[in-house]
Formats: structure tokens, sequence, C-alpha cells
């Protein structure tokens, strides 16, 4: 179970933010200190919320390392598994390709583009649509 303690804060005026340090401390390893920043007008909950996220970061490690072996390490059978950001990604795409098509029909007059299921799929590409596919485009 990690501890936390803040050592300094400051406000960095030529940054932009406010920078705290903070020190981690655990029963197992050595403790060390790492410095989080927020902007200026962020908040004692911001610096609460990135000091929980550095926790979780460390007690997923802490059960990994264990999952690792030492010694030679075969990876002649591994099969990479997409993330689900990446499969929702290439869903987005697949349905945005679809959407295309359906236009097609719709500007040759095949579909009028009314449709419950051409308006359906309308909105699905546009709720499931995130900032960062366009830079996959």
């Amino acid at each position: 179970m990690y501890t936390t303690k803040v050592l300094s804060k400051s406000i960095q005026r030529n940054k932009h933010n406010i920078s705290i340090g903070v020190e981690f401390n655990d029963a197992k390893n050595p403790a060390f200190i790492e410095k989080i920043d927020i902007p200026l007008s962020g908040s004692w909950n911001d610096v609460k919320l990135k000091i929980k996220r550095k926790l979780d970061q460390l007690t997923a490690a802490d059960a990994t390392i264990t999952t690792i072996k030492t010694g030679i390490v075969d990876v002649s059978n591994l099969v990479e598994m997409p993330t689900t950001a990446e499969i929702a990604r290439q869903e987005w795409f697949t349905k945005w390709a679809r959407l295309q098509q359906v236009q097609q029909l719709i500007n040759h007059e095949v579909l009028t583009g009314v449709e419950k299921h051409v308006t359906d799929m309308r909105q699905e590409v546009k709720d499931e649509f995130r900032p960062v596919y366009v830079n996959y485009m």
C-alpha cells in the first residue's frame, strides 16, 4: 500500500502552472519524488486526481511485475492483440465507409436519406466519433 506526501509546492509563472512535489512510498520499495503540474486555474482536487492516477499505475505495475519471468523470452508465437481503443476505431471506420457507400445510393436517388436505418446509421457514426480519429484519415 502506497502512501503519499506533498513535499513542495510552487507557482511556475513562466510555465503557467502550479508544480507540486509528491513523495510516493510503500513498504517494499524506496520512496521517490515525482513532480505533478496543474494549470494555474487548477484545484486541489486536480492534484488529488493526478496522485490517484499515479497510484493506480504503480499498483498495476506491481501486479504486472509478478507475471514477468526472468530469462530467455520466446516471442515466436506471440500474437498481438489490438487494444479496445484500436478495435473501436476500426469499427468506426468500417461504419464510416459503409455510410459513405449509402450516401452514394442517396446521391443516385436509390435511397432518399430519411429511411430509419439510414438516419440511425448517421447518428451512430456521429455518436461514436472521437476527435483522435482524424489523425488516422
